[in-house]
């Protein structure tokens, strides 16, 4: 891959309560900027800066978006590494990498050591997030530029190779060995600051090797003859499909995380979560009026103060024959026991020209406790408010929360997608069109579903059919993602090599390879172990037709997905309707996109998009809300379903 960027890109993040609120100026920040300014021949360049509070979740957003939108080289944030309690940089940067670099942090924390042994309280990591390297530093401007300064020389060899800058990671390779030659042959000292970007320029028109971790794919197709005439794997049917599925999913772990209340909406909460607080935590009042003794009964009462919603309750108890003036919400002052609505008092008395009450008279005798509300009357500290029944969180579930105290929860953490398209014909939506061509709607329309359903996912890009590239690419997917769905290469073309890429050079399992589903029968479901060999990915290969990917993906991919966000119902929504025209019935089983409509609450009908209904066909997809499911002939003992028959349908929109 060649460079695309003539500079390094930085952001730098400063993290600080106090610079946030400007009871304090940002030093760190510039003085970081200042440095990147003047180091290794202009060739850095401080894209973005900002400043946020010490907040966890206002953090992982910013770090989110400069990674997968800005798509910044480098991220360096200043401030929040240390012990405090308000310290979290770390915590969320730990949320939001895939991959540590120990390395530089341990780095930074043995020059820091050299100067101080203040430095060991410090808790910075560096890791990795999508292509972009970010790396914690101190939140002094001493702490900071130090640290910087620690690891600096690093950092265009490391983006090299996170972007997979091949001609600069050779580059860098060949520089070392130049200089470990040099040195053994002059007995110079090596010194890291003979590695830097104005050393590495001199050597850019030398020719290179290609970089060492590129890797080369064990899949030849260029003996066409000699391709696989029948596929290797079984036709198996839908539902075996969906048990293998479904095992495979259920040993896959649940990565738990905690969120802030107002950034878990849709998200299923893996623990009970219990009332922090009574609610009420107060006597509170139900109506706008007076906070009155019950014995008293009916009559002239003295107003003595008043007790506003929002207030402190005030520490005087109420005596025989004085009220306060309350408003609803408002806490009940010690000494009183009912409230008396306004409507049912008369104004004796008044002062200060009608801004002041002295007596009023109460005209009805109040009864214990009326119109009050008791502590913890609406809920009970230590109350289970929650259960994890694999319900999504609403916005229902997260005002009680509020109302209970609960400022952050536990929940189960979405997987993080990877797609791709695959094919030499296919174009971006933005190019002009070529002869032989056509533009790639799968990614758009894959991408934009998972984003519908709350889950990110990283566009990749297409691959062309070509082996190395391809490889390259599902490595490239692995390393930023939880799964991957690639589309096409999955069927009997000689260019159709997706399957045997998992096998042979990534030595994949692969689960399924075929079903007797129409459309979508070259689908592939695989996983493949990770480095440390505990956890699998898993690898969605959907056929590369535009209906197939769409059908397959509602069927497969999000029933994984709601299954490993802890979704309990993770299967689509399953109505029975009568069709209202007669369907042809095929060998396969087979899924039509339909328009489902209620005729009232015990009659549904469903309208089968009319037209062309090849998987290519992409404009049956258009206004569907269901997919209509037509077992296979065998199953049914006849080739023709007549008008009215009834059909299940599984949702996939507003109905």
């Amino acid at each position: 891959m060649q460079r695309n960027s003539e500079k390094i890109l930085f952001g730098i993040l400063t993290v600080s309560d106090r610079c946030y609120k400007n009871e304090a100026v940002d030093e760190s920040g510039p003085a970081l900027k200042k440095i990147l300014d003047a180091r290794c021949g202009n060739a850095f360049k401080t894209e973005v800066m900002l400043c946020v509070p010490d907040d966890i979740t206002t953090i992982e957003r910013v770090l989110r978006m400069w990674s997968d939108e800005k798509m910044l080289h480098v991220i360096l944030t200043t401030g929040g590494t240390g012990p405090a309690p308000r310290d979290v940089t770390p915590e969320a940067t730990q949320n939001v990498i895939e991959k540590k670099l120990p390395g530089m942090a341990l780095a930074m924390a043995k020059g820091s050591l050299e100067k101080t042994p203040m430095a060991m309280l410090s808790r910075a990591i560096c890791g990795i997030r999508n292509q972009t390297l970010i790396i914690n530093l101190p939140g002094s401007k001493k702490g900071c530029t130090e640290c910087l300064e620690f690891v600096i020389q690093s950092i265009p060899h490391a983006v090299g190779l996170i972007r997979n800058w091949v001609i600069e990671v050779s580059q860098t390779h060949h520089l070392l060995q130049t200089i470990d030659g040099v040195k053994n042959e002059k007995s110079e000292t090596f010194s890291k600051d003979m590695l830097n970007e104005s050393t590495l320029k001199e050597t850019k028109n030398i020719s290179f090797p290609e970089c060492i971790h590129k890797k080369t794919s064990k899949v030849d197709t260029s003996l066409v003859a000699r391709r696989l005439r029948s596929s290797p794997y079984p036709m198996i049917r839908f539902e075996e499909s969906l048990k293998i599925l479904d095992n495979v999913v259920k040993e896959m772990p649940k990565i738990s995380k905690s969120v802030a209340i107002r950034d878990a909406f849709g998200l299923v909460s893996s623990e009970k979560i219990f009332a922090k607080y009574n609610l009420p935590p107060f006597p509170a009042s139900i109506k706008d009026g007076y906070a009155v003794k019950v014995s008293d009964g009916s009559g002239l009462r003295k107003v003595v103060a008043d007790s506003i919603a929002g207030s402190e309750p005030g520490k005087r108890i109420l005596k025989d024959g004085e009220c306060v003036r309350i408003n609803t919400g408002a806490p009940v002052p010690e000494g009183a026991d009912a409230v008396v609505q306004v409507e049912d008092t008369e104004l004796i008395a008044e002062d200060d020209d009608g801004r002041k009450e002295i007596s009023i008279n109460i005209l009805i005798p109040p009864t214990v406790n009326q119109d009050i509300r008791p502590v913890g009357s609406d809920l009970k500290k230590g109350q289970i408010i929650s259960s994890n029944n694999g319900i999504p969180l609403s916005s229902q579930d997260l005002a009680l929360f509020a109302a209970a105290g609960v400022q952050n929860i536990q929940v189960f953490k979405r997987p993080t997608l990877a797609v791709f398209s695959t094919g030499n014909e296919l174009l971006e939506p933005s190019e002009e069109l070529k002869a032989g061509h056509v533009w790639d709607t799968n990614r758009l329309m894959l991408t934009t579903l998972i984003k519908s359903y709350g889950f990110e996912v990283k566009d990749l890009g297409i691959a062309k059919d070509n082996a190395n590239e391809m490889l390259e690419k599902m490595i490239n997917a692995l390393k930023v993602s939880d799964i991957v769905i690639t589309t096409g290469s999955v069927s009997m073309g000689d260019k159709d090599m997706l399957k045997a890429i998992l096998k042979h050079d990534l030595n994949a399992d692969i689960h399924f390879g075929r079903v007797n589903l129409k459309p979508g029968k070259p689908t592939t479901f695989a996983t493949i172990k990770t480095e440390k060999g505990d956890v699998s990915k898993m690898i969605f290969g959907l056929p590369g037709n535009p209906v197939s990917a769409y059908v397959t993906f509602n069927l497969y991919v999000l029933r994984a997905l709601r299954f490993l966000s802890g979704v309990s119902s993770f299967g689509l929504t399953s109505v029975n309707a009568r069709i209202k025209t007669g369907q042809k019935v095929d060998d396969r089983e087979e899924f039509k996109r339909g328009l489902l409509q209620f005729i009232n609450k015990n009659d549904a009908v469903v309208h089968v998009i009319g037209g062309c209904m090849l998987s290519s066909n992409i404009l049956s997809c258009q206004n569907s809300n269901c997919l209509v499911r037509i077992p296979m002939k065998s199953e049914l003992g006849m080739d023709y379903m007549v008008e009215n028959s009834v059909v299940e349908c599984l949702v996939t929109s507003y109905i």
